[in-house]
């Protein structure tokens, strides 16, 4: 059995920042969705919800929805989903209607299963926007208790405290200590896998904080044994930041041509990265680094038609900007600071020429974050401990001036 999940299509919903580009919406989704599907025999597909954006959307929705199902029941592929907080009722009621096409659990917000070629589906569904309540609270764990292998669905908030939220949260421990082999869930729209916990996201970019690729978890049951879900990239858009380090910028045109060095590395590392051909690539500009004094940044943005204008197209793929952080700062003079009297004299000569001894306190310093998993595998010699200073000390002499110019 070849299982698909996903979740969160958010049906007639077009981001803004998308600008109507077609290929970035839910309904260019579930279409690409479908084809994948059948295209590579799969046999299950679960919905894990908010599959329409909100009550509203029937009339526009019902039948590109409903001509995708169609689709799916052709091709043999059963589809179990359940209801999210965007689309309480109208899924449920799409389901009634065309209840041979589409099986969903758990409405009414009481847990359901359904068993299929020796799976046992089981799920819950919101009845209403809101949800301030646990559902594992109420999970019946004789659903569990069989011997096949159990799937769970939800749309709900995995957090540590799941009263504070008004869409079903529920701890992770519950889930993970449940006796439900593995769980897809819906309502995070980024991709996220820890442990037997699968958040699907949503299978495009929904808003600019929604960086990286979009897509489904796949996964498969044979004799009994459930395989390790893989993530299945099928978004051709995606959102990313693009980080552009200006220090050593001197005029307009070297600032330009640094920008487009920045964005063609970053395309071409996407890219590379991709399960499937891009389209279209939208970045976030994260400008970082010293600014030159003589350099005005306000006016660098908006020369000619401004930064937000800038668009290429590199190996048949569109590249355009969306927005800006300016996180740069002042270029700092050191040997004029380090004239200076004081811990502000003494931090700049001290940056200008760092002894050995503070060089090798910062590798130890620096050795002591491998305590930390993402720093584990990483090593630090005296290059990279004069790299770290400077920059915590150039920010620290920002801070310093800042007090100063207060006094």
């Amino acid at each position: 059995m070849r299982i698909a999940a996903c979740a969160d299509l958010h049906l007639d919903r077009i981001p803004s920042f998308m600008d109507g580009f077609d290929q970035a919406s839910g309904h260019y989704a579930i279409d690409e969705l479908t084809e994948y599907l059948i295209n590579n025999n799969y046999d299950v597909l679960l919905l894990c919800g908010d599959v329409m954006d909100r009550e509203e959307s029937w009339y526009s929705c019902y039948g590109p929805l409903v001509s995708n199902l169609s689709r799916l029941k052709k091709a043999g592929i059963n589809v179990i989903g359940v209801a999210g907080n965007h689309d309480a009722n109208v899924f449920s009621q799409i389901a009634k209607s065309d209840s041979d096409k589409l099986t969903i659990l758990g409405r009414h917000g009481e847990w359901e299963y359904e068993d299929y070629n020796g799976i046992r589906f089981v799920g819950w569904s919101f009845s209403d926007s809101w949800e301030k309540s646990d559902p594992m609270k109420s999970y019946p764990v004789k659903f569990g208790e069989t011997s096949m292998p159990v799937i769970g669905l939800l749309h709900c908030d995995v957090n540590d405290s799941p009263v504070s939220s008004k869409y079903a949260g529920v701890l992770t421990r519950e889930l993970e200590e449940s006796n439900v082999k593995i769980w897809m869930l819906g309502h995070i729209h980024a991709p996220n896998s820890n442990g037997k916990i699968h958040y699907c996201g949503s299978p495009y970019p929904l808003d600019r904080s929604e960086t990286g690729f979009h897509g489904m978890w796949s996964f498969e049951v044979v004799d009994g044994v459930v395989s390790c879900p893989e993530f299945i990239h099928l978004s051709s858009t995606v959102y990313y930041s693009c980080n552009v380090d200006i220090t050593g910028v001197k005029d307009e045109e070297e600032f330009q041509s640094r920008i487009l060095k920045s964005c063609q590395e970053t395309a071409d590392r996407i890219s590379s990265e991709a399960k499937i051909p891009l389209k279209r690539l939208i970045f976030e500009l994260v400008l970082s680094g010293d600014l030159a004094s003589e350099l005005d940044m306000e006016a660098l943005l908006h020369s000619g038609d401004g930064i937000l204008n800038y668009s290429f197209e590199k190996d048949e793929v569109s590249i355009s900007i969306s927005n800006v952080k300016d996180e740069t700062q002042l270029a700092l003079d050191l040997n004029d600071l380090a004239r200076k009297p004081g811990p502000i004299g003494a931090l700049a000569r001290t940056l200008l020429c760092p002894s050995q001894e503070v060089l090798d306190k910062m590798i130890m310093k620096l050795g002591q974050m491998k305590t930390i998993q993402a720093f584990s595998s990483m090593s630090y010699c005296t290059e990279d401990a004069e790299k770290y200073l400077k920059a915590a000390g150039k920010k620290l002499l920002h801070q310093m001036l800042e007090q100063e110019a207060k006094r």
